[in-house]
């Protein structure tokens, strides 16, 4: 009897650059991702304020480009 394991985060994120990358033809991810658990409601609101200014922030990035 084969016991099924559930995938890790690198796998299905790796496989989902994977799959968008073969179907635009060019990869537009970063090599590597960041994950983290939320522990918290301040946790929560720290992330949640991390991803709403972020697009704000780009053009200050030296790696931002509009390709």
């Amino acid at each position: 009897m084969s016991v099924l394991v559930a995938p890790t985060v690198s796998t299905v994120i790796q496989q989902y650059k994977g799959v968008v990358t073969k179907r635009l033809g060019v990869s537009v991810w970063q090599k590597s991702f960041y994950d983290h658990v939320v522990r918290n409601k301040t946790d929560y609101a720290e992330i949640w304020a991390y991803i709403q200014h972020n697009p704000q922030r780009w053009k200050d990035d030296r790696l931002y480009s509009t390709i």
